[in-house]
Formats: structure tokens, C-alpha cells, sequence
């Protein structure tokens, strides 16, 4: 269960009791044969979320997947990943710091207010929804969550240095999964592929992104926490090897504004605040203003 707030949320609410008991079981037993593999460490796993995975080769993430993806596409879910150089809860950028629903609804409304004053020059041609997942994806606040559907983009993102988290060579990153419902329209979990977008679009493409969100979208939920499957934690070492690393580089995966047009509107979006009220909130340390 997921307590946000005076909401309470079951794990994986659009599954019924007898699939989560499916899930349990082939964790189970996949964690039996890559603890005997020498693989991996997997916690123990009960039915109130997800468990974690010491990694110690990479097979045992990729057997686990292989298991999780066979049993939920029964299940009509689908798997995402999130690559994280630390242990950061899964709250969206939005609601951050933000603890009550009266919090988390005034960032909504700043979050609508912003997207609509640039509207005209971010995404013009996009719902608004998409807007704001696009928004996500160039580094604006929102209530979406950056995604991809591969372990080993993920990986890449997990081994990333950010500016305001030095990683230590020596230390661990994480590889988060999240699921999805795959029917279009649930009530639940929205997810959207962000590589819809047009290719002058170059990050999202360059990323294999994908941005989800939960609902009721009405800052009563602050985490997505009921859809998270399991963590893996893995050594740095082996994160730089699998996601190729060294091969691809930062100027790659954040193409710059001649090359990316969602890069450069969104440096336009940006400046558009420099004299609102809403200066100061939109800042991508990636690209240049």
C-alpha cells in the first residue's frame, strides 16, 4: 500500500489480487535462481510494493526483467525503467518538497499558468498534456516522470553525473521499474511515448523517452510509489559498461538548440519568464540560455 497524504493507494491497483499473487510467485522463483547464479541479492518480496535487487552480474537484471515483462504482459502491463545516480524518491519535479494536497494543487496551478503564458512558442501543435510531458522532458517542474522502455537507456541515466549530484566511481546507482497499464484511458497511470513527437524533436528520440503520470491528477497523489515494481541497485562500474558510456556522450543524448528544436524553443520558453513571476523555475542545466 501507498500512503500519500490521506490517500491510501494498493500496490498496482489495476491488478486483482490473484494477478499481484502471479507476480509474487515468479520473483519468487527467479530470485532462487539468480541468488544461486551468484547474480544478485533480491530482498524478500511481499504484496505491499516492490522489493530491490543487489546486482552483481548483469544477467540477474536481465533474468528478472525477462520474468517481470513474461508475467505483466499477461497481465496487459507493460514495464518502464528510470535510471537514477541516487536513491531519490519518485516524486515528480512538481511536488518536490511540497507535502499537503493544498501544496501540491498550487503547483499545479503554477505549472498550468507557465505552460500557458509560452504556450505559443513551446509545442504549439501538441495537446496540452503532451505540452507539459515535453515541458518534463527539457527540465520544467511538472507532475510527469521521465521514463524509458530500456534497461539500458536507464543505465546510461543511472551512470550520469548531474550538476548537483557528484556520483562517487566507486558507489552504486539505481534502475527503478515502473509499470503501466497498457489499455489506453486508465484511470489510473497515463504514460506517453515521447518519440510521437515530430523528429525535429531530436532529444526525446535521442533518449527513447517515454513520461507517465498518475491520477487523480489533483495533487492528492505526490509519488508514484503504487507502481513501482522493484529497484535494482548496481555498481558504477558495471552501469558505465552496459550503457556504453564512454561511446555515448552527453552532447549526444542532449543534441543542441541547431540541432534539436524542442531544445531551442524551449531556451525561448525560458527567456519568455525572465520578467513574470514564474522566473527562475524552468532551468535546464543541459542546455545553453
Amino acid at each position: 500500500m501507498s500512503e500519500q497524504g490521506n490517500v491510501t493507494i494498493p500496490w498496482l491497483p489495476w491488478i486483482d489480487d490473484n494477478g499481484k499473487f502471479e507476480i509474487l510467485q515468479y520473483v519468487e522463483l527467479t530470485k532462487s535462481k539468480i541468488e544461486q547464479n551468484n547474480w544478485g541479492v533480491v530482498s524478500n518480496v511481499t504484496e505491499n510494493g516492490p522489493s530491490k535487487m543487489h546486482v552483481l552480474d548483469l544477467r540477474g537484471i536481465t533474468m528478472m526483467t525477462a520474468s517481470l515483462r513474461y508475467i505483466l504482459k499477461k497481465l496487459d502491463t507493460a514495464v518502464y525503467y528510470r535510471g537514477q545516480n541516487k536513491a531519490w524518491s519518485l516524486v515528480p519535479s512538481l511536488f518536490r518538497k511540497k507535502e499537503t494536497t493544498e501544496e501540491r494543487l498550487a503547483a499545479l496551478h503554477t505549472m498550468n499558468s507557465l505552460l500557458y503564458h509560452v504556450k505559443k512558442h513551446f509545442s504549439i501543435l501538441v495537446e496540452d498534456h503532451v505540452r507539459a510531458a515535453l515541458a518534463q522532458h527539457y527540465k520544467c517542474p511538472t507532475n510527469w516522470l521521465d521514463i524509458v522502455d530500456t534497461p539500458q537507456m536507464a543505465a546510461w541515466f543511472a551512470y550520469h553525473q548531474r550538476v548537483s549530484y557528484i556520483a562517487p566511481d566507486n558507489g552504486v546507482a539505481y534502475i527503478l521499474l515502473l509499470a503501466a497499464p497498457k489499455t489506453s484511458g486508465n484511470s489510473h497511470v497515463q504514460v506517453i511515448d515521447l518519440r510521437d513527437s515530430e523528429p525535429k524533436w531530436l532529444r526525446p528520440h535521442v533518449q527513447q523517452a517515454f513520461s507517465m503520470r498518475v491520477f487523480p491528477d489533483d495533487g492528492s497523489i505526490g509519488s508514484f510509489d503504487h507502481v513501482h515494481l522493484m529497484t535494482y541497485i548496481v555498481p558504477r562500474p558495471l552501469l558505465k559498461a552496459w550503457s556504453a558510456y564512454d561511446a555515448i556522450s552527453v552532447e549526444t543524448m542532449f543534441p543542441n538548440s541547431t540541432e534539436d528544436l524542442g531544445r531551442f524553443e524551449s531556451n525561448i520558453a525560458q527567456g519568455l519568464l525572465h520578467d513574470t513571476e514564474w522566473k527562475g523555475i524552468w532551468h535546464d542545466p543541459e542546455i545553453e540560455i
